[in-house]
């Protein structure tokens, strides 16, 4: 009784280890044939893709042709007289002056150096006591 069962369960593994198998053969297929449509997919939008940027490069060569013809019978040639004289006579609509901001740690050094006690850095900068310690200390190192 116990050798039948025995071979019952021994069939039984065989028929599932092939299905098994079979099941892996059709999915390793399946995944072959994904691959092949995906790749089928990606060269056909990859030649669109070529094909438009053509098409675009053609067109802007023409809009530049077209517009350096236009400047090119419009654009008057200047006198170099003229050119000189509105440089010489240039005045700027607005004043622009350059602010130097130095950084928190730049600050922090500088006040250290003139002799400033931590605390008072802190509260001068508004700033923590620990964090210019910590920032003075990092410069030491």
């Amino acid at each position: 009784m116990i050798s039948l069962l025995f071979i019952i369960s021994f069939l039984l593994h065989i028929i599932l280890l092939t299905v098994v198998y079979r099941l892996y053969q059709q999915t390793q297929m399946n995944n072959q044939d994904q691959e092949k449509q995906l790749n089928q997919l990606l060269s056909k939008f990859l030649h669109e893709i070529k094909e438009e940027n053509e098409q675009l490069q053609i067109r802007l060569k023409e809009q530049q042709l077209s517009q350096s013809k236009q400047e090119f019978v419009t654009r008057p040639v200047p006198n170099e007289a003229i050119k000189n004289e509105s440089k010489a006579n240039y005045i700027p609509k607005y004043k622009m002056e350059d602010q130097l901001e130095t950084s928190t740690e730049g600050q922090i050094f500088h006040l250290y150096q003139n002799g400033y006690s931590k605390e008072e850095i802190a509260k001068k900068l508004n700033r923590g006591k620990t964090e210019v310690e910590l920032i003075l200390k990092m410069n030491k190192n």
